[in-house]
C-alpha cells in the first residue's frame, strides 16, 4: 500500500483490518485457499511497481512470472492472479510510449519465461494428459456433478458470493460466521463494497485492474462451480483489502483538505511547506510525500484509528459468539479428528487400533493432516466400516469406534459392552467432544488368549 504512495494512516487501518478479518483468522476452510495470500500480495506489489518504475517493467515482470507459477499448483481460484499479471504484462507490452512506435514485448516475454520455469511441471503434465491432467481437476469434478456445460444457478451464485464479501447475510456456513451472520462484519462489507466502486472508476489503472478482477472471479466461479461456497473467493481478499487502504486514503486527504481549510490554526502546519494538503492535481490529489506528518491533519488519522479499533472489536466479538454457538463446535467436530485424537491418547507404542467408523462404510484411514495426533505412537490401523467378528480381533487391540458430527447411538456402543463384559476388561471408555457429543468409545483387549 506505501508503495501505491498511501497514507500511514490508511495502510493501518487496512492492515488491522487484514489482520483481525474472521475470515483470515479462524476460517475452516481448506489450508490451500489460505497458504497462498502472500504470493497474490506479491504479486500485487510487483504490478504497482511496474506501474511505477515503467523503464524496469520487465525485472518485475519477471519475479511475478516466478510467483505466477507458483499460483499454478495451488487452488483454482488462484489462478485468476496469473491471468491479471499475464494481461497487464501484455498491455504494458503494447501500450504506446512516448518516442516509441512499436511495441516493446520484453516484460512480458519476461512474465512468460519466470512463470515456465516454475511452472514447467504444470505444463508437462497437460501436454502428456491433456484434459485428464491435474490442473484441470476441479473442472471435471464439478462438470461431473451436472449435464449442463456452466451451472445453470450463476446468478443465485453471485448473488450469495456478493452477500459474503460485502457484509450480508449469506450460507456461508457455520466455519466462517455465527449462525445468521454475515461472513464479514457489515462495516468491513460496506468498505469491501465501496472500495470496489471508487477503484472501478479510479485514476490509477492497477486499481481498476484489481476491481474488474474482482468481479470476474466471482463470475467465472458461479458460471462454473455447482454451489456458492464463499471459501473459494479467498484469494479476493488481498485485493479488496488494498482497495479499502486506497478508499480510506482519499478519504483522509479530503478529511484532510477539509481541515486545513477549516481550521487556519492546523491548515498552517498541516503540511511541508511549498506543498498544500489536498491540491488537485489533474483531478486528483496529490500523493502524501513520504514522512508527513500525518497527525497534524487533525482527527482524520483518529477517526481512521476509530474504524479499525471497531472492526476489530466486532471481529473479536463475533469470534466468542462463534465458541459458544453449538451448531459452529458441530461443524469443527463433523471430522476424524476427535478419533484420530482419542488413538493418539490411549495407544500404546506399536500398538494394533482396530478403528471401526459407521459414517464411512468402508476402512478408515485418518486425513493426513491428523495423523500427527498419533504419529509418534507409530499403531498399526486396521478400518472397518463396521463391527468386525469377535474372532478377527487381534490380542491386545486397541478397539475404536468413531462417529462424525454426531452421538455414538446405543447399538454402536453395545457391541463394545458385550466385548468387555466376556473379557472383564473394565468399562467401555466414551470420549465427548468440544459440542458435547459422544462421538467415540473404545475397549483395550487382553494380550493374550482367544477370545
Amino acid at each position: 500500500m506505501r508503495d501505491l504512495e498511501l497514507g500511514w494512516s490508511a495502510t493501518a487501518a487496512a492492515c488491522f483490518t487484514a489482520a483481525t478479518l474472521r475470515w483470515l483468522v479462524i476460517g475452516t476452510v481448506a489450508d490451500e485457499l489460505l497458504a497462498s495470500l502472500w504470493i497474490t500480495a506479491a504479486i500485487v506489489w510487483c504490478l504497482s511497481r511496474s506501474e511505477r518504475r515503467p523503464e524496469r517493467a520487465g525485472r518485475w515482470a519477471a519475479v511475478a512470472g516466478l510467483l505466477a507459477g507458483l499460483l499454478m499448483f495451488e487452488y483454482t481460484s488462484y489462478r485468476v492472479m496469473v491471468v491479471l499479471a499475464a494481461v497487464w504484462f501484455l498491455w504494458v507490452s503494447l501500450r504506446p510510449a512516448a518516442g516509441r512506435r512499436p511495441p516493446n514485448l520484453a516484460p512480458f516475454m519476461a512474465f512468460l519465461v519466470g512463470c515456465l520455469a516454475t511452472a514447467l511441471p504444470v505444463f508437462v503434465d497437460i501436454t502428456h494428459n491433456q484434459g485428464d491432467a491435474i490442473f484441470f481437476e476441479a473442472f471435471r469434478r464439478h462438470g461431473a456433478e451436472r449435464r449442463e456445460p456452466l451451472s445453470a444457478a450463476t446468478i443465485q451464485h453471485i448473488t450469495r458470493y456478493g452477500a459474503a464479501l460485502f457484509g450480508a447475510r449469506s450460507s456461508a456456513g457455520p466455519s466462517l460466521a455465527p449462525p445468521g451472520e454475515p461472513a464479514v462484519p457489515p462495516l468491513a462489507g460496506f468498505l469491501f463494497g465501496a472500495a470496489t466502486v471508487s477503484a472501478a472508476f479510479s485514476r490509477r489503472r492497477l486499481l481498476r485492474a484489481l476491481a474488474v478482477t474482482v468481479v470476474l472471479t466471482a463470475v467465472a466461479a458461479a458460471l462454473t462451480a455447482n454451489n456458492a461456497l464463499p471459501g473459494r473467493l479467498s484469494p479476493l481478499l488481498v485485493l479488496l483489502l488494498v482497495m479499502v487502504g486506497a478508499l480510506l486514503d482519499q478519504g483522509s486527504r479530503l478529511g484532510g483538505s477539509a481541515w486545513a481549510r477549516w481550521s487556519p490554526r492546523f491548515g498552517r502546519h498541516s503540511h511541508p511547506p511549498g506543498e498544500e494538503v489536498g491540491r488537485a492535481t489533474s483531478g486528483r490529489f496529490a500523493p502524501m510525500r513520504p514522512g508527513t506528518p500525518e497527525l497534524l491533519l487533525g482527527p482524520v488519522p483518529f477517526v481512521l484509528g476509530a474504524l479499525a479499533v471497531v472492526i476489530v472489536t466486532l471481529n473479536a466479538l463475533a469470534v466468542r459468539r462463534m465458541a459458544n454457538a453449538r451448531e459452529v463446535i458441530r461443524d469443527y467436530c463433523k471430522d476424524d479428528y476427535a478419533t484420530a485424537y482419542w488413538i493418539g491418547r490411549l495407544a500404546r507404542l506399536g500398538q494394533t487400533v482396530v478403528v471401526v467408523t459407521p459414517d464411512t462404510g468402508e476402512g478408515w484411514l485418518p486425513k493426513t493432516d491428523m495423523n500427527w495426533l498419533f504419529a509418534s505412537k507409530n499403531p498399526t490401523i486396521r478400518g472397518f466400516g463396521s463391527f468386525p467378528p469377535a474372532e478377527s480381533l487381534p490380542d491386545g487391540a486397541l478397539v475404536v469406534v468413531g462417529v462424525r458430527g454426531r452421538s455414538l447411538e446405543d447399538s454402536e456402543i453395545r457391541p463394545l459392552e458385550r466385548l468387555a463384559t466376556a473379557l472383564r476388561v473394565g468399562r467401555v471408555q466414551l470420549h465427548e467432544n468440544a459440542a458435547h457429543s459422544v462421538s467415540v468409545a473404545s475397549i483395550e483387549l487382553p494380550p493374550k488368549g482367544p477370545l
